[in-house]
């Protein structure tokens, strides 16, 4: 018999929570469940998609194949830095996953749409699909199923009566019973009960509104974007021009304290280190927020442009580069002086990634391409730039790049330094790092 399509929804839904709450609930620490839960909810999500003959788009498995390696990574590494990022980017590809499979084209142009269609359009879709519960309500019981349930109600009674016989003739068979109901006791008992509940709850409501969003009721996305008029330009030229003229004040002004190095700190009243630290991080988010602002005027304004708005745009993300190499000179003074950490290899990779989205950018507008193209771009290059953040280490990177500052030994190379003293992992929560950690401790 061939189920309701909202009893399939219900069913994958409830296994989904169930999924979940086995390997969440009571693990110590977050590791491969993190990986076996992702599995579990592409999977279905996917077998569901294909059993209704709807197309699983690629932008959608891309997002699920970033989210699979993002939930990877808290099976192998344990570096608070790169996990702290691929925990951010691991829910983000997940949310991109969800709104492609409810229909989303891709066709971002700026990022506040996508945390629009991330958050707002979700939510919408959510509450556009409530009507799905009505159909779970039973309808009228056929002759089968009455019968069905009256046997099921009158053969309990006399499973129960042969039960306790078989438990007074046989020790070793009402050891097993009282040992099966000892279990059961511990697992039912209320704070179990009213904690695996909500938990399961929770996510069965989750995944219940996504699976009927999806494949009950499924809305179209597929807003088009009108070009705006041609007086535009001029507004973006003026914006552009104001901005750029800002930049070039900041850059003569201070271009002794931006590119002196040391010599420029001897004519400061600030430590060497205040010097080398300050401003790093505004010097990046100026950079960023360039990116920012010529992504917005290009969406409100138009992506048409003359020849003098191009120059504009181009000097612009002139004055943003060399404003980032200033950026790069205070870290690097920072770093020869104290070494390396974590967050300092932080910072370089946050260079090299704003670095890349700079010339993305200045590609999209020299080559005149269409601005979803820049932001697709953008995801997948920070997308695998956290990944590749993580697989590098830095918290072993810097113990190996100091080590080498020094001339130091460090024999094998522990794959992280941190605190290793966890609790003790169980299967949901086994970790690679932490795994091998514990080998080298019981070795030495």
């Amino acid at each position: 018999m061939k189920l309701k399509l909202s009893y399939v929804l219900a069913i994958a839904a409830l296994t989904l929570a169930l999924v979940v709450d086995v390997l969440f609930y009571s693990a110590p620490n977050i590791g491969l469940n993190m990986l076996l839960a992702e599995a579990a909810f592409v999977g279905i999500s996917v077998w569901i998609a294909r059993s209704q003959k709807i197309a699983v788009t690629r932008p959608a498995m891309v997002a699920a194949g970033f989210a699979l390696a993002f939930a990877a990574t808290f099976a192998v590494w344990t570096s608070t830095w790169s996990l702290t990022m691929d925990f951010i980017s691991f829910l983000v590809a997940n949310l991109l996953f969800v709104a492609f499979m409810l229909g989303e084209t891709h066709r971002f142009r700026h990022p506040m749409e996508i945390v629009s269609h991330l958050f707002l359009v979700p939510a919408k879709h959510a509450v556009y699909a409530l009507p799905f519960v009505r159909t779970l309500l039973p309808e009228k019981a056929s002759a089968q199923t009455r019968t069905v349930v009256k046997a099921i109600i009158i053969a309990l009674p006399i499973l129960f009566v042969f039960t306790l016989v078989f438990v007074a003739a046989d020790a070793v068979f009402r050891s097993y019973i009282v040992d099966f109901f000892t279990q059961l006791n511990e697992w039912f008992s209320v704070g179990n009960v009213i904690g695996h509940g909500m938990f399961v709850g929770f996510f069965f409501v989750l995944f219940c509104l996504f699976f009927a969003a999806a494949f009950w009721r499924k809305m179209m996305f597929g807003k088009k974007h009108a070009d705006a008029p041609a007086r535009a330009v001029l507004e973006s030229k003026i914006i552009l021009g104001s901005v750029a003229v800002l930049f070039a004040v900041f850059l003569v002004v201070s271009g002794s304290a931006l590119f002196g190095g040391t010599a420029a700190f001897a004519n400061l009243d600030i430590t060497y280190s205040q010097y080398a630290r300050e401003g790093f991080g505004q010097l990046c988010a100026a950079s960023i927020l360039v990116i920012g602002l010529l992504m917005t005027l290009r969406v409100l304004h138009t992506e048409l442009v003359d020849k003098k708005l191009l120059g504009l745009q181009i000097t612009l993300l002139a004055e943003a580069a060399l404003v980032l190499v200033s950026a790069f000179m205070r870290l690097g003074m920072y770093i020869n002086a104290y070494g390396y950490t974590p967050a300092r290899l932080f910072g370089l990779w946050f260079f090299a990634l704003i670095t890349i989205f700079l010339a993305l950018t200045l590609v999209n507008i020299l080559h005149r391409k269409h601005q979803s193209t820049l932001v697709t771009q953008i995801l997948l290059v920070a997308a695998g730039a956290i990944l590749l953040f993580t697989v590098l280490n830095p918290d072993a990177l810097s113990t190996r790049l100091n080590a080498a500052r020094t001339d130091l030994d460090l024999r094998n190379g522990l794959p992280n330094l941190e605190n290793t003293d966890y609790p003790t992992d169980t299967w949901q929560s086994w970790n690679y790092t932490r795994m091998y950690e514990r080998r080298l401790q019981k070795v030495q």
